[in-house]
C-alpha cells in the first residue's frame, strides 16, 4: 500500500483544468476567511477598548495570529489530492 497524488490518473489537460477550478474555489473561501478574521479582530479591539484587560489582550492576540496564520496560507499553492493505492501480486506463492 503507499499513496499517490491523484492527478497522476489523469490526462495533463484534465488536471490542469481542475487545478484552476480548485484554486479559484480556495481563493474565494480562503478571502472570506481573511475578511471575516479581521472583522474578528476589529471587533474584539473595540470592545476592549483603550485598556484591554489581560483577556482581552490575549483573544486579540490569538485572533490576530489567526489572521497572520490565514495571509500565509494565501501564499501556498498546494491544491493536490492523494490516493492511497493497493498493489496485489496474485502470483505470491
Amino acid at each position: 500500500m503507499g499513496l499517490k497524488r491523484g492527478y497522476e490518473f489523469f490526462p495533463r489537460p484534465l488536471t490542469d483544468r481542475l487545478k484552476k477550478e480548485r484554486k479559484k474555489r480556495w481563493d474565494k473561501e480562503q478571502q472570506r476567511a481573511v475578511f471575516v478574521a479581521k472583522d474578528q479582530v476589529r471587533q474584539a479591539k473595540e470592545k476592549a477598548g483603550a485598556k484591554p484587560s489581560d483577556a482581552d489582550s490575549r483573544a486579540i492576540s490569538e485572533l490576530e495570529e489567526r489572521l497572520n496564520q490565514l495571509n500565509e496560507l494565501q501564499k501556498v499553492s498546494t491544491h493536490t489530492q492523494a490516493l492511497a493505492c493497493h498493489s496485489f501480486d496474485f502470483n505470491v506463492q
